[in-house]
């Protein structure tokens, strides 16, 4: 079990293994506001199954150029972090033996991120018209056909609900 989920969410490194559980490559991010926008969807999932499932710390990494979002699950067997920067988002498994509970809704939660990533890079405003590249929060090399997001939907272990 991660011992950080009980002692202000710290992990040892001794009880940790790390695993890319996805990465998307982007051709820009605003970092701040991307991560101040994932950490709104995350802090409304927190209860999801039940309530106290999930815990967010938010924290930067490398100084400006990278932020960090850290999901502990409430059986304290895993933990993920999203990590934002100006070229990728990437989340991260921590945890050396995750629960069957926890890899399922950490799917379940990954895939509500990922609906949110292309909503922001793909979205339309009040007025139901496309946003304009230079005020999107995230931009994606010659992909308008949300190929970035698919390929990283496809590494998750559970599949989307439809």
């Amino acid at each position: 079990q991660l011992r950080g989920v009980s002692n202000g969410n710290r992990l040892a490194s001794a009880d940790t293994t790390k695993q890319v559980v996805l990465s998307i490559p982007a051709s820009k991010v605003k970092t701040g506001a991307l991560k101040f926008y994932l950490q709104i969807f995350i802090v409304g999932e927190r209860n999801t199954p039940v309530k106290g499932s999930w815990t967010l710390n938010t924290n930067d990494k490398d100084g400006a150029s990278a932020s960090t979002l850290d999901v502990y699950y409430g059986d304290g067997t895993g933990m993920f972090s999203v990590i934002v920067s100006e070229s990728s988002i990437v989340v991260e498994r921590n945890g050396e033996k995750p629960s069957l509970q926890y890899l399922l809704q950490e799917s379940v939660i990954l895939h509500g991120l990922l609906d949110e990533v292309e909503a922001v890079a793909y979205g339309r405003d009040d007025e139901d018209k496309l946003i304009d590249k230079e005020k999107r929060l995230l931009l994606f090399d010659d992909d308008e056909d949300n190929n970035a997001i698919n390929k990283a939907r496809e590494k998750l272990p559970a599949k989307k609900a439809q």
